[in-house]
């Protein structure tokens, strides 16, 4: 049960307090890796997301900042 509830509190740490979008960064040296994750993101949202209805448009905008090459996250 302890360890149940330390999952769940990390799980929610990552999400962010109300069913936000995970606060990390996802690099990737290779282009087309970041792209089909990015896709992956956006097509399994139910899975990751704290709330599934998450509209497509704001996964796809969360993605798009989130995951990428290093360029993208230099200076952040």
């Amino acid at each position: 049960m302890e360890q149940q509830i330390k999952a769940d509190s990390n799980k929610q740490e990552a999400t962010g307090e109300n069913g936000g979008f995970p606060k990390t960064y996802i690099i990737s040296p290779f282009r087309d890796v970041a792209r089909e994750l990015k896709n992956l993101v956006v097509k399994e949202r139910a899975d990751w997301l704290p709330n599934p209805q998450s509209r497509q448009s704001d996964v796809k905008s969360w993605a798009a900042k989130s995951i990428g090459m290093v360029h993208i996250f230099q200076g952040k």
